[in-house]
Protein backbone atom coordinates (compact mmCIF):
# COMPACT_ATOMS: atom_id res chain seq x y z
CA UNK A 1 0.00 0.00 0.00
CA UNK A 2 1.17 3.53 0.11
CA UNK A 3 1.02 4.14 3.27
CA UNK A 4 3.67 1.47 3.74
CA UNK A 5 2.12 -1.51 5.45
CA UNK A 6 0.69 -4.90 3.10
CA UNK A 7 -2.43 -6.23 4.69
CA UNK A 8 -2.58 -9.60 5.47
CA UNK A 9 -5.62 -12.20 5.75
CA UNK A 10 -6.41 -13.16 10.02
CA UNK A 11 -3.90 -11.23 11.49
CA UNK A 12 -3.01 -7.12 11.50
CA UNK A 13 -1.01 -5.17 8.78
CA UNK A 14 2.36 -5.41 8.51
CA UNK A 15 4.83 -2.38 8.13
CA UNK A 16 7.14 -2.89 5.45
CA UNK A 17 8.38 0.33 3.89
CA UNK A 18 12.17 0.34 3.53
CA UNK A 19 12.50 -3.22 4.47
CA UNK A 20 14.05 -5.28 1.90
CA UNK A 21 12.40 -7.93 0.68
CA UNK A 22 13.90 -10.84 2.75
CA UNK A 23 13.14 -8.80 6.11
CA UNK A 24 9.34 -8.20 5.16
CA UNK A 25 9.23 -12.02 4.25
CA UNK A 26 10.04 -12.40 7.99
CA UNK A 27 8.24 -9.65 9.43
CA UNK A 28 5.40 -11.44 7.52
CA UNK A 29 6.28 -14.96 9.15
CA UNK A 30 6.78 -12.98 12.72
CA UNK A 31 3.41 -11.25 12.17
CA UNK A 32 1.71 -15.02 11.08
CA UNK A 33 3.56 -17.13 14.22
CA UNK A 34 0.18 -17.20 16.60
CA UNK A 35 -1.93 -18.46 13.58
CA UNK A 36 0.07 -20.79 11.50
CA UNK A 37 2.89 -23.30 12.40
CA UNK A 38 6.26 -22.69 10.69
CA UNK A 39 4.60 -20.75 7.19
CA UNK A 40 6.57 -20.61 4.45
CA UNK A 41 6.76 -16.87 3.18
CA UNK A 42 7.49 -15.41 -0.10
CA UNK A 43 7.25 -11.80 -1.69
CA UNK A 44 7.04 -10.84 -4.88
CA UNK A 45 7.23 -7.32 -5.20
CA UNK A 46 5.42 -5.33 -8.39
CA UNK A 47 6.48 -2.32 -8.24
CA UNK A 48 8.43 0.56 -5.96
CA UNK A 49 9.60 3.66 -6.33
CA UNK A 50 13.45 3.79 -6.81
CA UNK A 51 14.96 6.49 -4.37
CA UNK A 52 15.52 9.93 -5.95
CA UNK A 53 16.63 13.25 -5.03
CA UNK A 54 15.79 16.49 -6.80
CA UNK A 55 18.34 19.55 -7.83
CA UNK A 56 16.39 22.63 -8.27
CA UNK A 57 17.31 26.69 -9.40
CA UNK A 58 20.64 27.31 -10.45
CA UNK A 59 22.38 24.43 -11.90
CA UNK A 60 23.96 23.42 -15.23
CA UNK A 61 20.91 20.70 -15.99
CA UNK A 62 18.07 20.93 -13.22
CA UNK A 63 15.84 18.05 -12.56
CA UNK A 64 15.02 14.48 -10.93
CA UNK A 65 18.20 12.29 -10.38
CA UNK A 66 18.28 8.51 -9.59
CA UNK A 67 19.85 8.28 -5.68
CA UNK A 68 21.74 4.33 -6.91
CA UNK A 69 24.44 4.69 -4.51
CA UNK A 70 25.55 6.94 -1.94
CA UNK A 71 25.55 10.81 -3.03
CA UNK A 72 27.05 13.89 -1.27
CA UNK A 73 25.00 16.88 -1.55
CA UNK A 74 28.62 18.55 -3.81
CA UNK A 75 28.91 15.06 -5.84
CA UNK A 76 24.31 16.04 -6.55
CA UNK A 77 25.52 19.82 -7.50
CA UNK A 78 28.07 18.27 -10.31
CA UNK A 79 25.91 15.44 -11.67
CA UNK A 80 23.15 18.49 -11.79
CA UNK A 81 25.44 19.89 -13.87
CA UNK A 82 27.29 22.48 -11.30
CA UNK A 83 26.59 25.37 -10.24
CA UNK A 84 25.67 28.16 -13.04
CA UNK A 85 27.21 31.36 -13.22
CA UNK A 86 24.29 32.91 -11.65
CA UNK A 87 24.32 30.77 -8.86
CA UNK A 88 25.62 31.92 -5.35
CA UNK A 89 26.97 29.48 -3.27
CA UNK A 90 24.85 29.57 -0.60
CA UNK A 91 22.58 25.85 -1.05
CA UNK A 92 19.28 24.76 0.62
CA UNK A 93 19.05 20.94 1.54
CA UNK A 94 15.15 20.72 1.42
CA UNK A 95 14.61 16.79 3.41
CA UNK A 96 11.40 15.41 3.75
CA UNK A 97 10.19 15.26 7.85
CA UNK A 98 6.99 13.83 7.33
CA UNK A 99 4.29 13.52 4.70
CA UNK A 100 3.75 17.34 4.41
CA UNK A 101 6.59 18.73 6.12
CA UNK A 102 10.23 19.56 4.99
CA UNK A 103 13.25 20.66 7.21
CA UNK A 104 15.11 23.42 4.97
CA UNK A 105 18.76 22.81 5.65
CA UNK A 106 21.26 25.96 4.86
CA UNK A 107 24.56 24.14 2.97
CA UNK A 108 27.47 26.66 2.72
CA UNK A 109 28.87 25.07 -0.57
CA UNK A 110 31.72 27.79 -0.66
CA UNK A 111 33.15 26.53 2.86
CA UNK A 112 33.29 22.77 1.25
CA UNK A 113 35.18 24.32 -2.16
CA UNK A 114 37.74 26.07 0.11
CA UNK A 115 38.55 22.59 2.25
CA UNK A 116 37.17 24.20 5.47
CA UNK A 117 35.72 21.12 6.44
CA UNK A 118 35.82 22.31 9.84
CA UNK A 119 32.18 24.11 8.94
CA UNK A 120 30.98 22.02 6.93
CA UNK A 121 30.47 18.44 6.40
CA UNK A 122 29.97 16.94 2.20
CA UNK A 123 26.42 15.29 3.71
CA UNK A 124 24.95 12.37 2.30
CA UNK A 125 21.71 12.77 0.41
CA UNK A 126 18.05 10.87 1.46
CA UNK A 127 15.16 9.85 -1.02
CA UNK A 128 13.41 12.37 -1.77
CA UNK A 129 15.92 15.28 -0.96
CA UNK A 130 15.93 18.40 -2.69
CA UNK A 131 18.44 20.41 -3.34
CA UNK A 132 17.78 23.90 -4.07
CA UNK A 133 20.43 26.59 -5.55
CA UNK A 134 19.13 30.48 -5.66
CA UNK A 135 20.07 32.65 -7.55
CA UNK A 136 20.03 35.65 -4.90
CA UNK A 137 20.82 35.41 -1.70
CA UNK A 138 18.30 34.41 0.85
CA UNK A 139 18.12 35.97 4.05
CA UNK A 140 15.47 34.54 6.00
CA UNK A 141 14.11 31.06 5.54
CA UNK A 142 12.07 28.80 8.28
CA UNK A 143 13.64 25.57 9.33
CA UNK A 144 10.62 23.55 8.69
CA UNK A 145 8.29 24.19 5.85
CA UNK A 146 5.26 22.66 4.76
CA UNK A 147 5.58 20.88 0.90
CA UNK A 148 2.85 23.74 -0.69
CA UNK A 149 5.08 26.42 0.71
CA UNK A 150 7.73 25.14 -0.94
CA UNK A 151 6.57 27.32 -4.70
CA UNK A 152 6.99 30.51 -2.40
CA UNK A 153 10.82 30.30 -2.77
CA UNK A 154 11.31 33.85 -3.95
CA UNK A 155 13.98 36.03 -3.91
CA UNK A 156 15.48 37.42 -0.56
CA UNK A 157 13.12 34.29 1.53
CA UNK A 158 12.42 30.86 1.92
CA UNK A 159 8.77 30.20 3.33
Amino acid sequence: MPDGFINLQLVKSVYVEDLTVSEAAKAVKVAYAGVLHDPIVSIDVKNFQQPYYTVLGQVGHPGKFDLRQRTSLPEALAIAGGLAPTAKTQVFLIRPVSGETAEVIPYRVSDFLSGNSKRVEPMDLRSGDMVFVPEKFITKFKKYVSYGSIGGISGTSLY
